[in-house]
């Protein structure tokens, strides 16, 4: 027994099963250890995994947002680096520029090129505008994977959501020197043809130095020409500048990465102009029939310095994150319907004339996909409405569309 004081005073004994002398080894209350049982142990655990799975969809959540803020902001970026642009050359770059300063060996040039003097990247210009062998620009963004200016990945170029901005082995899964990627593309109208001009339209950076037809293509960015905030009668605000386009990594039958090559086809019904009949090749989110997926110059499509349209442009013809067809796979013809596409759920960032950031949903209305987006003067003329909806709106320029996207 041992003894243990009350708080009056008083001794109380208590058993002891196990005494070493006058110590109380086992059996006191003092001395009794609790542990937890198996069933509480699982409680515990049950509890943890339940809040882990609460938080997990929270966190991810959070950094996708965070994700998108900073999409969202390249695009601010870009859109206020083009409206410097404009100001300071009076005119804002042509999309795809094929005799840039008087290189006759058309060097195809981005508009994201001449931006980069208002990106902060003037020490990249001027390298790239020195170019080797006395040409500006060359080699050009296709040609040669030796050309560092080409190769340089530029952040304001890359929306982090996309996981091929952060992957170099993505980009490079075709070729070890791939071109420095890009996520955005340049609104070219809701025509399928980016049409080039026949004879050398030197860009001087000025206005007055463009020769080229502003009255063939009706999106903001063209070929060889840039336009004046005047040209875009349908106002800044309302139309479209730049959006989202994915990186292209090699994706050979699943939409919205596959890239659908018809062949050099260009008869009728065409998927490359009717965006219902495009849509037709589409089974379960994969391109399915007879024809072929591109697969021409794969390691510069996503190039951020190359302007053709298959690297450079989108077509507001199909809605956002729908599929691309090429008419031929070969880039420099810049023939088909090139949509616009992104990883963020349901839509794509866009940044309109005046450098607003609006967010577009796939179910933008699009209006009659069964239109033909033909580059023909009977399907299409400068003033005309786009028969693509509110989507078509935002791509053409000087359509007097009263369509607006809220």
């Amino acid at each position: 027994m041992i003894s243990k004081q009350s708080r009056r005073g008083a001794a109380i004994s208590m058993p002891c099963r196990l005494a070493v002398g006058s110590r109380c080894l086992i059996g006191s209350s003092s001395s009794r250890r609790h542990g937890f049982t198996l069933v509480e142990l699982l409680v515990v655990i049950a509890i943890i995994g339940t809040l882990v799975g609460l938080l997990l969809p929270a966190v991810q959540s959070a950094r996708e947002s965070a994700r998108r803020s900073t999409c969202q902001n390249n695009l601010r970026q870009i859109g206020l680096a083009l409206a410097n642009h404009e100001s300071a050359k009076r005119s804002m770059p042509p999309m795809c520029d094929f005799f840039a300063a008087g290189n006759t060996s058309f060097p195809h040039i981005s508009s994201f090129v001449y931006l980069l003097p208002f990106l902060e990247e003037q020490d990249l210009y001027n390298r790239a505008v020195t170019g080797t062998g006395g040409l500006a620009f060359v080699p050009i963004p296709c040609d040669s994977a030796s050309f560092t200016p080409w190769q340089t990945w530029l952040k304001q170029f890359l929306c982090v959501s996309d996981p091929a901005a952060s992957s170099k082995a993505m980009v490079n899964n075709k070729h070890a020197n791939a071109r420095g990627p890009s996520s955005y593309a340049a609104n070219r109208g809701d025509w399928w043809w980016c049409p080039s001009s026949t004879s050398p339209s030197v860009y001087t950076g000025n206005h007055a130095g463009f020769s080229s037809d502003k009255s063939s293509y009706r999106g903001m960015f063209g070929t060889n020409t840039g336009l004046q905030a005047k040209d875009v009668t349908d106002g800044m605000s309302f139309t479209m500048a730049y959006t989202e386009k994915r990186i292209y990594t090699g994706e050979r039958s699943r939409v919205p990465d596959a890239i659908w090559n018809n062949g050099n086809n260009s008869s009728d019904p065409n998927p490359c102009s009717t965006p219902s009949v495009l849509a037709s090749k589409v089974v379960d989110g994969q391109f399915s029939g007879t024809g072929a997926v591109a697969y021409g110059w794969e390691h510069c499509w996503s190039s951020w310095a190359s302007g053709s349209s298959i690297h450079h442009g989108i077509s507001t013809v199909v809605p956002p994150n729908g599929p691309t067809c090429d008419l031929n796979g070969v880039p420099v013809w810049s023939i088909g319907l090139h949509t616009a596409g992104s990883y963020h759920q349901g839509g794509v960032f866009a940044v309109m004339g005046d450098g607003a950031v609006r967010f577009v949903t796939d179910t933008v209305d699009a209006g009659n996909q069964s239109a033909k987006a033909d580059y023909h003067p009977w399907y299409f003329k400068l003033d005309w409405q786009s028969p693509f909806g509110v989507w078509g709106a935002m791509g053409s320029r000087c359509g007097g569309e009263t369509a607006r996207y809220e």
